[in-house]
């Protein structure tokens, strides 16, 4: 139903993988893998993004990153599409401006050798001060002529407020050729649709940030979706997509009214670690633990457990 192509990387089902890590904190290379292998077995999931938000992204060094973009690229190959959050290094705290681009380009070019599809990038590691739009548009133009391939926006909902990216210059922005999606996390569907109206003619991809509201994403002219639920019950969210572009909406919306509803059982958790918890439930091998808590509550889990795989039950095809 949407109008213009889009890149197939970025419609449907976008993942924004757990980390999987080691009781010390490390790169648990085993779980990464489990959990990518799980993914490709439910046939529903477009494209991975590693190092996501929901993958503790501001944890992970400069090298754990690339380590971690290795891991997934060379076990997706064939199945799934990568996409590499390359943003400069927040783990040991803001980096200075040109650091952070310079932190930004190492791991974008990167990803680009190893065969990523494309890159995620967020702005908010940019100094706040003096022209800050202007500043935001040339750290892009600066990556758009450094690489070849596809560079996506990552505006999550802890966005600081300087630093949300307005329709007008996100217009601007969508003229860089490599410059081809945004996820934008909001529900306030009047905000996505004028971001969607400011891209309508260019070939960029506005990409849903906030499951709850794909639907109406999808209508307003989103590709795709990233969520944490894209982790734990990608088929929902891929019969959403699949529903809606043909021209189904009765079943697009019963899909949507049951992925709001698991949502609501997890209200308050570590969405990380009880989504760790529910895969590991299902066979990945996979710890309960993050870079800075392990999960000692196994028994909310069940509760978890059971709607997710009530509202997944006919989607499901393993």
């Amino acid at each position: 139903m949407n109008g213009k192509p889009m890149p197939e990387f970025l419609t449907g089902v976008i993942t924004p993988m757990f980390t999987a890590c080691n009781q010390d904190g490390s790169l648990d290379e085993e779980g990464i893998r489990s959990h990518v292998q799980w993914l490709k077995r439910t046939k529903a999931v477009t494209s991975l993004f590693v190092r996501s938000g929901v993958g503790g992204m501001f944890t992970f060094s400069l090298e754990e990153t690339k380590r971690m973009a290795e891991i997934v690229i060379d076990e997706a190959a064939g199945g799934m599409y990568v996409l590499v959050g390359s943003s400069g290094d927040f783990s040991r705290g803001r980096p200075q401006e040109e650091q952070y681009i310079e932190q930004t380009l190492e791991l974008s070019e990167f990803a680009q050798e190893k065969g990523a599809t494309g890159v995620v990038v967020v702005c908010f590691g940019l100094d706040p001060s003096g022209d800050l739009d202007e500043k935001i548009f040339r750290f892009y133009e600066r990556l758009n002529q450094a690489l070849q391939i596809p560079i996506v926006i990552y505006q999550p909902g802890l966005t600081p407020p300087p630093f949300l990216i307005k329709p007008k210059l996100l217009r601007r922005i969508a003229e860089l050729p490599n410059l081809k999606g945004m996820k934008f996390s909001t529900n306030d569907m009047k905000s996505f649709g004028d971001m969607c109206a400011a891209t309508v003619d260019k070939d960029f991809t506005m990409v849903c940030g906030a499951e709850t509201a794909f639907l109406p994403s999808l209508a307003l002219g989103a590709g795709g979706v990233i969520g944490e639920g894209c982790n734990t019950y990608p088929e929902l969210l891929r019969s959403i997509f699949d529903s809606f572009m043909n021209d189904d909406l009765g079943n697009a919306a019963r899909a949507q009214f049951l992925v709001n509803r698991t949502l609501d059982v997890w209200d308050g958790m570590d969405s990380a670690l009880v989504g760790k918890s529910y895969l590991a439930r299902k066979g990945v091998k996979i710890k309960l633990t993050s870079r800075t808590m392990k999960f000692d509550h196994e028994p909310l889990v069940d509760k978890l457990e059971q709607a997710i795989d009530a509202a997944v039950r006919p989607y499901r095809k393993f």
